[in-house]
């Protein structure tokens, strides 16, 4: 789909707010509404753009305007905690489902990945993909996807820097939602992610059994601070339980890897460990040669979102876990599919299985 927005009407704003209203059970099935003259002060627009609002969330069921009397709320399911719940559907009844990509300038080679996993999945089930991107920028004033303005899809899968302003704000729409990968979000937000602690800290345990007598260093490039923040807290976790007296980390963009492994070298000449990312790796294996290091000496493990780079598929020693973004974007695809078959609209799941490669 392309990536394109269109402009939010005050009467569609008013329309979601109060539909949300209802699906939340702040009107009761059969209460009186706020009259159209104080809905009108509420949300300081004309009558005329109230009265439209009504219109629509009367032909969508969810109001009934009686003359001379005003408008009720009709009986509608209440919200399953935040994120609400919707009538099941069977397959056939799940027409499309967008995938929106937050504050990336353009796809990389990431997310490319993921949208053929998703699309090849949700056509097996005979179901469209949609995509678009967008920038908070454009949410705040209101310019929203096509896609979701125009009540193109049944679900919703979010990735990129996410954050809580855009889950916010794709609740209004009141569609199944799922955020894709590791953000600093709340905790109850429906989501797919990677569980890294785990494997990080088992990491460390690894490296120090191996050579127990170097300690383990921690090189990673600049991700989104949360996980900066994830992975650095699970290292920590990790050499606090090996025992390890001295915490080395070093963030560095992937080209200044090199660098690292210098000082690392510099401060510890009877050797060490490392554990890096797949951005870090080749300059870390390039290091090690110009160093004449050998990786069997002074392991590495890397965690790994990309192919598999041709440099480290003949280093003998180098440990690795591939974290799959294809099997994330099928997973999100089938939990997606799940929520609108049983009608909830929440799922939190953690992918547990990075596959060791």
């Amino acid at each position: 789909m392309a990536n394109d927005s269109v402009k939010i009407t005050k009467q569609q704003t008013i329309s979601c707010e109060l539909m949300n209203e209802l699906r939340a059970g702040r009107y009761g099935a059969g209460r009186r509404m706020p009259s159209e003259n104080a809905l009108a002060r509420r949300f300081n627009v004309s009558r005329v753009t109230v009265r439209l609002a009504i219109k629509e969330l009367e032909e969508k069921g969810l109001v009934s305007r009686r003359p001379g009397s005003g408008t009720y709320a009709n009986v509608f399911p209440p919200l399953t905690k935040e994120f609400g719940a919707s009538k099941p559907r069977p397959d056939r009844a799940i027409r499309q489902i967008a995938f929106l990509l937050a504050d990336a300038s353009e796809k990389e080679e990431y997310n490319v990945r993921e949208l053929a996993a998703m699309d090849q999945c949700l056509s097996a089930h005979g179901i469209a993909l949609a995509w678009s991107s967008f920038n908070t920028a454009d949410l705040i004033e209101g310019r929203f996807p096509a896609v979701l303005v125009h009540g193109l899809c049944d679900g919703l899968l979010l990735d990129g820097q996410v954050t809580d302003v855009h889950t916010a704000i794709a609740r209004r729409f009141q569609l199944p939602l799922l955020v894709m990968g590791n953000h600093d979000l709340a905790p109850e937000t429906p989501h797919v992610s990677y569980v890294l602690r785990p494997r990080i800290c088992q990491a460390v345990a690894d490296l120090r059994q191996a050579k127990p007598e170097m300690p383990v260093a921690l090189l990673i490039e600049p991700f989104t601070l949360f996980v900066s923040r994830e992975i650095t807290a699970a290292y920590q976790d990790g050499i606090t339980a090996a025992r390890q007296p001295q915490a080395l980390i070093y963030q560095c963009p992937a080209d200044t890897g090199q660098a690292a492994v210098t000082a690392l070298a510099a401060g510890f000449p009877k050797g060490f460990s490392i554990i890096t990312t797949d951005r870090i790796l080749p300059t870390v294996l390039d290091s090690y040669d110009s160093l004449g290091f050998k990786v069997v000496d002074r392991p590495v493990f890397s965690l790994n979102s990309r192919p598999r780079h041709a440099k480290a598929e003949k280093v003998p020693g180098l440990r690795r876990a591939f974290l799959n973004p294809e099997h994330i974007a099928q997973c999100a695809v089938e939990q997606m599919i799940q929520m609108l078959r049983q009608g909830v609209r929440t799922s939190i799941f953690e992918y547990p299985e990075e596959e060791e490669k």
